[in-house]
């Protein structure tokens, strides 16, 4: 469970965050019941993904005592009733049951409204949290719009980063007249990140509640951002998209769960194909940025990667740029997180490299 709330764990100061289930199992049979029921049928899926009778007849169970609370005239929407839904949306989004899923989360929706929105939830973090983090794993998995924050109810100033001492963001040049909502997404992953990083150097540890805020923040203004597929900017959506995901929600490899972010890999691939090699300095580096990206997110289509690695050489080769060292002051220049991404993207240039120095001609 730790490496699905945090995949970069190793930085977050989980001994911080405050886990009181065991007093709402205490007074509440029926949330008791339906939590085994969900914990055997997470016990399945570690065994074997092919229990489907097993796993029916689970989900059933533990739907029953819900259905009895909320088939009540007088019934009053409680944290456990919220916390089943929210398991029982994940489990279903566990065994590729989409479907589901978004019924699950659409009844989570209803809930909520009866409760008076997610404010109401205020008083346990925590829940609030599992709430927003079903929403958008569904969505990364649906290219469904996030249900439980819209555009008229976000704040698209910056949650982090401080415009008035902020430099301008890598790719102002390419943008003409950029969105300065896209560009405070940017700066507020890129002030995350700093810390991220500098709590890596130092052996420290981040707050759990700012790593999940910051993961309601940037990703719900993302998704309810969107451009022309020809704009740059959505390009950069699209990468932003990619990068918050594999560190927030753990989406860092596709191979094993093929129907995640085909709209990712679709439009972001094209982009990452259509390379000009006459481009600027800024335009190369930003494209050197996004075909790491795209490979370490695991959004290179196969059929995509032999053209993306001479893209990857041809752009290195623009750029006079011979070592990963040099290359990874570049990326560093964009979005990088080194506990993240320094391993795999030496790998992917050394790859390139090898593979270079192999072919014929």
């Amino acid at each position: 469970m730790v490496k699905v709330m945090y995949p970069i764990e190793c930085c977050v100061d989980l001994a911080a965050e405050n886990q009181r289930w065991h007093d709402d199992l205490a007074h509440d049979p029926p949330y008791a019941q339906s939590v085994f029921e969900i914990a055997r049928v997470h016990f399945d899926i570690v065994r074997s993904r092919d229990q489907q009778l097993q796993k029916l007849v689970h989900m059933s169970n533990s739907l029953g005592p819900l259905r009895k609370q909320l088939a009540s005239s007088d019934v009053v929407v409680t944290d456990s009733m919220v916390f089943v839904v929210v398991a029982l949306a994940l489990v279903s989004e566990a065994f590729d049951e989409l479907d589901d899923a978004l019924m699950h989360l659409r009844g989570l929706h209803t809930m909520i409204k009866l409760r008076g929105g997610l404010a109401a939830l205020a008083h346990k973090r925590s829940l609030q949290i599992k709430c927003c983090r079903v929403d958008l794993a569904l969505t990364m998995r649906t290219g469904e719009k996030p249900l439980l924050f819209s555009v008229d109810s976000l704040m698209w100033k910056p949650y982090l980063a401080d415009t008035a001492k902020t430099p301008m963001v890598p790719w102002h040049t390419l943008v003409d007249n950029p969105d300065i909502r896209l560009v405070n997404v940017w700066l507020d992953l890129r002030d995350f990140i700093i810390s991220v990083n500098l709590a890596h150097q130092t052996k420290r540890k981040i707050s759990p509640v700012l790593f999940q805020e910051v993961l309601i923040s940037v990703q719900y203004r993302l998704h309810n951002l969107a451009y022309s597929s020809h704009d740059r900017q959505e390009t950069l959506r699209l990468a932003m998209v990619a990068l918050s995901a594999s560190l927030f929600l753990g989406v860092h490899s596709l191979h094993s769960r093929p129907m995640h972010c085909k709209r990712l890999e679709g439009a972001l691939g094209a982009s990452l194909r259509a390379f000009d090699e006459t481009g600027g300095k800024a335009y190369l580096e930003l494209n050197l940025w996004l075909i790491f990206l795209g490979k370490m997110s695991g959004l290179d289509l196969p059929e995509d990667r032999p053209c993306l690695e001479q893209n990857l050489l041809k752009t290195t080769r623009a750029l006079r740029l011979t070592t990963w060292v040099e290359v990874r002051l570049v990326l560093k220049g964009f979005l990088w997180v080194d506990i993240f991404h320094d391993d795999a993207g030496e790998r992917i240039f050394i790859s390139a490299k090898s593979a270079e120095i192999t072919s014929p001609g």
